[in-house]
């Protein structure tokens, strides 16, 4: 699934460029991957540059930005960081 996710993130990152929502969101859905293997380090990098995208993009207050919060606080919470 992480190498789907990975040539989805690279095409989306080409084709829409890295402020593109399909683009971050892959990142953060990669993340979660990451997460379900137990990868916690990288699943929190994947998914903190995913947030910082979507801070730059989304205006403050917006549900997609409160998704991938939520995605970063599941691993955070995982790593009792």
């Amino acid at each position: 699934a992480i190498e789907c996710f990975e040539e989805a993130l690279a095409i989306n990152t080409k084709v829409l460029g890295e402020m593109h929502p399909e683009a971050f969101t892959t990142l953060s859905n990669i993340g979660t991957v990451l997460h379900s293997k137990g990868n916690y380090e990288e699943a929190l990098k994947k998914h903190l540059e995913a947030v910082r995208v979507a801070r730059i993009v989304y205006p403050k207050g917006h549900q997609q930005l409160a998704s991938l919060l939520l995605n970063l606080t599941g691993t955070y919470f995982a790593t009792n960081k």
